[in-house]
């Protein structure tokens, strides 16, 4: 039997009254307070983490694509907009996030796919290594000449091969126009090496198919939340939804991947890449690159020769487009508009979130988390090795011989 108290009537009359001293447990998930102290706070947080995963993507961004999946289901958005300042080379940005004194170059050698007189990519045996500093590494064009003899040989860096009509540039009008005038100092800034590596990345197609999938997968999170907030009328603990958490978190949304696709666009935009094909493949025999024994950065690097697949018999580059320009009030007005865009649209996306239901931020945590998984899956080319061959010596007359 349970146990009683009594209390008085207005007679005067006492009453007994049962106590219950088990509290009443609530029917259902108490999916509210569960995530009050995790998801909703924690959730929206995590996209401002992950750091070497996004300067992983950035470097090998490359075009429209690229940026687009970046930036739905963002992950790392302090450090892409670190990013883009640090490339964007606006003063009073780079001095906010104490980057003000920082050398171009080492920008260049962890966001970019460049490399130049002060960044070099080298073979250690086991994978490929980016550097400040310029090794002592040159790409050979093999030419089945025009000589008396069909099989007379000859051997040429990216500047003979074009000017000599072995190799054209994949383009033309004032793209091709732009860089014409820039081939003859090719042969003096490092090879790329990642770039011509076999399937170090994915086709065009294969990115714009998991860009679609990205839009439709972040368009379907904010539907999805649309509909559980005015249509099945979900709400925020006892209370109803504040009419204006979705608005806020819909603006904050779309301004993110706005910033965030900005943001991409800038750092991609510093470097310019270039394709370069034999007008007759038949008379290029292979193209290889010699990487000399040098030490760079306290870290000694063997000589190798690194060989472009079989069949694969093109060139590909990746250049600084502004190092010897200063950047312009539009480039710099871009940079300022994508800082804006992703702080302020990851705050309303925030705040907004904070305001529906918990469903809501576990929708947009699954976008986040399987576009951070797409996104690793579409970088997977970065763990392909080269095709090399090391080398015993570093003397010019032997390599000759054993080439």
């Amino acid at each position: 039997m349970a146990p009683t108290t009594s209390t008085s009537t207005a007679s005067g009359t006492p009453t007994a009254l049962p106590l219950n001293p088990e509290p009443t447990l609530p029917s259902g998930f108490a999916g509210e307070e569960f995530s009050n102290n995790l998801f909703s706070d924690l959730a929206p947080l995590l996209t401002l983490f992950g750091e070497q995963v996004t300067k992983q993507f950035l470097t090998m961004s490359l075009g429209w694509a690229d940026n687009i999946l970046l930036a739905v289901g963002p992950l790392g958005v302090i450090t892409a907009i670190v990013s883009t300042i640090r490339v964007g080379r606006v003063r009073f940005l780079k001095a906010l996030i104490g980057r003000a004194r920082e050398d171009q170059a080492t920008a260049e050698m962890e966001l970019l796919s460049s490399t130049s007189t002060k960044v070099s990519e080298l073979w250690n045996g086991n994978e490929v290594v980016r550097q400040l500093g310029h090794a002592p590494t040159i790409e050979l064009v093999v030419h089945r000449g025009k000589g008396g003899r069909n099989d007379e040989i000859q051997v040429g860096n990216l500047s003979m091969a074009c000017n000599s009509g072995w190799l054209e540039q994949v383009g033309t009008g004032e793209w091709s126009t732009r860089f014409a005038s820039g081939i003859s100092e090719l042969p003096s800034q490092s090879p790329n090496i990642t770039l011509n590596i076999d399937k170090s990345s994915p086709s065009h197609r294969e990115v714009w198919s998991f860009a679609i999938l990205g839009v439709a997968l972040q368009a379907v999170a904010l539907v999805i939340t649309a509909i559980m907030t005015y249509h099945w009328k979900k709400k925020k603990g006892n209370s109803t939804v504040q009419s204006y958490a979705y608005p806020v978190f819909l603006a904050g949304s779309c301004a993110l991947f706005i910033g965030m696709a900005l943001c991409s666009r800038i750092i991609e935009t510093t470097t310019t890449e270039h394709v370069f094909r034999p007008s007759k493949p038949a008379a290029v025999k292979t193209i290889f690159r010699l990487q000399m024994a040098c030490t760079i950065g306290d870290q000694r690097y063997s000589p190798f020769v690194i060989l472009n697949s079989e069949g694969n018999k093109s060139i590909r580059t990746s250049r600084f487009a502004g190092e010897s320009s200063p950047p312009n009030v539009h480039n710099k007005a871009n940079t300022v508009l994508a800082v804006l865009l992703s702080l302020s649209g990851f705050i309303c996306q925030f705040v907004g979130l904070r305001g529906l239901h918990w469903s809501a931020t576990i929708i947009q945590l699954g976008a986040t988390a399987v576009m951070t998984a797409v996104r690793s899956y579409v970088r997977r080319g970065l763990s392909r090795k080269p095709k090399a061959i090391a080398l015993g010596s570093s003397d010019p007359d032997w390599i000759a011989l054993t080439i």
